[in-house]
């Protein structure tokens, strides 16, 4: 069963401040580094390899 009516005034001004924040907080993660910031290894695993030959 669905409810068929108008939607809250409430609801739609929660929605729109979560929206608004949202962005707000996805500019702010861009401004201040975004991807750049993510942290990542300093040194790579290292692998050797054996090539065997007859």
């Amino acid at each position: 069963m669905t409810y068929n009516g108008p939607a809250s005034r409430a609801t739609n001004n929660v929605m729109k401040f979560l929206v608004i924040l949202t962005i707000a907080l996805v500019a702010y993660w861009a401004a201040t580094g975004g991807l750049d910031r993510i942290a990542t290894p300093e040194t790579a695993i290292s692998t050797t390899a054996t090539t065997i030959t007859e």
